[in-house]
This record gives structure tokens, sequence and C-alpha cells, in this order.
């Protein structure tokens, strides 16, 4: 056998067991019917989606949309597309998939599953006026509009960075302690302490030179530790926000929106 013809043979293998492992998805039916080309591929595709093989199955989903342009799951691939790139934290790109998909297939079976995608992905990505106009589309209730508005207010007991930078610049280093990061803001104080002392003493010793160097050296460790301190800060803040909007994200059915690709249709119906 040519290694062709191989090739072939083992796409559809490959196929057929993702048939078979999507099976489930498909709704009964009283007449048996032979899976179509679009089925093998579609089935293929879902079975890699579902092993995490991501850069695979996105491969087998586009080589559907072109091989496949008329099929009416094609905004049910497209979808399942983006969900690839939400997986691996690509939301602004998920959110303009999202937008490219609603637009072109507002009334397809897909669109609200869309739509439910894009409102995670604006959440996880920071865009709360995208998110919110992605809630309006679904109908939400009032109590989610607020439960995601609560998602701009500041988070009540974080470290603003300008406060642990006012603390660094009256005592250095202090800032850290805000942070509840004694190890890093006693190494500041002592080495600004450190060369502080030792400016003083060369210039009460006449060593001008040794104090300037001194000095420079103190004045660059003050601006250091400040800078370091509000990094620390805005770094921190930035992690617990994400944490909330992560927990946002899972509280309204992330995980199960994942766990497939799509819902596959026998015969394209």
């Amino acid at each position: 056998m040519s290694a062709p013809i191989r090739n072939v043979s083992r796409t559809i293998a490959w196929a057929a067991l993702g048939l078979l492992a999507c099976a489930g998805c498909w709704p009964d039916s009283g007449l048996a019917q032979s899976p179509t080309p679009s089925d093998l591929q579609l089935g293929f595709a879902e079975q890699l989606y579902r092993e995490g093989a991501r850069f695979r199955a996105e491969t087998e989903l586009l080589r559907f949309a072109h091989e496949f342009p008329h099929d009416p799951r094609r905004g049910a691939a497209e979808l399942a597309r983006a969900k690839l790139y939400y997986q691996e934290g690509r939301y602004r790109e998920t959110s303009l998939m999202l937008h490219s998909l609603l637009d072109r297939f507002p009334r397809d079976e897909a669109a609200l599953p869309a739509t439910r995608l894009l409102l995670l992905s604006e959440v996880r990505s920071g865009d709360f006026d995208g998110a919110e106009a992605a809630l309006r589309r679904l109908g939400a209730p009032e109590s989610e509009a607020e439960a995601l508005a609560a998602l701009r207010r500041p988070i009540a007991d974080a470290v603003e960075p300008g406060t642990a930078v006012a603390w660094s610049t009256v005592l250095p280093g202090s800032g850290f302690f805000l942070l509840d990061q004694p190890g890093k803001a006693v190494t500041a104080l002592t080495l600004n302490v450190a060369f502080l002392a030792g400016t003083v003493i060369a210039y009460q010793q006449k060593n001008q030179g040794a104090a300037l160097v001194l000095a420079l050296v103190e004045i660059a460790l003050y601006g250091g530790q400040r800078a370091a301190v509000r990094q620390e800060a805005e770094s921190l803040l930035a992690r617990r926000d994400q944490e909330r909007r992560e927990a946002w994200a899972q509280s309204h059915g992330e995980q199960e929106l994942l766990a497939v690709g799509f819902q596959l249709k026998f015969g394209g119906r």
C-alpha cells in the first residue's frame, strides 16, 4: 500500500473514531444514515477538540470551512474555533471572531452559545462595556447586570499603588509592609539606611569624593525602591482583579460551555 493511500486510510479511521466518540451528541433518528464527508470532518475535529489537540482541531475546522462553505453547521464550527482561542487566553481575538460570527449568523443555532462565550471573553479581557452589551443581548435579568457592574469597582481590601509608594517615600521600603512582603521591606530599608549613613560618615570625615559616590548610590536606591513598590502593588492588584474575573466566568457556566466544541448533528441537520 502506497504512502498516500495509507495517509487517507488513517484519516478516515480517525474520523470514524471521532464520530463514534461524538455519537452521544447526535439526536436519535429512526432512520439509519451513513455519515457524510462533512460529518466525518466535524467528527474528527470534535475528537481532537476533546483530546486537547487545539492546533490540529483548528486545522480540521478550517479545512471544514474551506471544503463545506455552505454547510448549515458552519456557525457551530466557527464557534468551536473561537473556543480554542478562548482556552489559550487569547480573549481579544476570541471576541473579534465571535462578533464576526454573530454578524453573519445572527439567527443560527450557534448564536446563543456564541453570545454567552462573548460575554465571558469580554469579562476575561476586562472590556466591561462589551460585556454589558453581550448581557443585554442575552436578555439577562437586572441582577446579572448588577453582578457584572461589581467587577468595575475597586477591590475593597486591596492596597492602591499610590498608597504603597507614599509610604515608601516617607520611609524607604515601608510600602512593602503594606503588600505583606516584610522581607523586601527590611532589605530596602537596610540598604537605604546603610548608604545614607555611609554618605554622612564620609562627609564628616571630609572625604567628599566617597560621600558623593555614596550619595548617588543612595539616590538611585531610594528611587528604585519606590519604583519597585509601585510595580509590585500594580502587579498584585492586576492579579487579584484577574482572579475576580476568572471566578465570575467560572460561576457563569464557563466549564460547561467549553466542555465540547459543538453539538454535532448527523447529516448536517
